[in-house]
């Protein structure tokens, strides 16, 4: 049995794929470095303005809510996915 390898990777779609892939991954790290930005500096944002503004303390709340939903969302999405490749 021969090794198809150099042959198979040289295919029409196999390069496609490759840059399919690096795509993908480019935006899926955009995401994920967005994601992590949001969810280490949205506390410390939100701790500053309930300090300086003791009525937004609701807003504050309702906001980490939002950002922690949308975290559990994305986190849902990104293991359904991962999963399907």
């Amino acid at each position: 049995m021969q090794n198809r390898i150099a042959h198979d990777q040289n295919i029409l779609s196999q390069p496609e794929r490759l840059v399919a892939q690096r795509y993908l991954y480019s935006v899926a790290k955009r995401f994920l470095m967005a994601q992590l930005f949001l969810d280490l500096m949205s506390p410390i944002v939100l701790a500053v303005i309930v300090a300086l503004f003791p009525g937004f303390g609701i807003y504050g709340a309702l906001i980490a809510l939002l950002i922690f939903a949308r975290d559990f969302y994305l986190e849902s999405l990104q293991s359904s996915t991962g999963r399907n490749s």
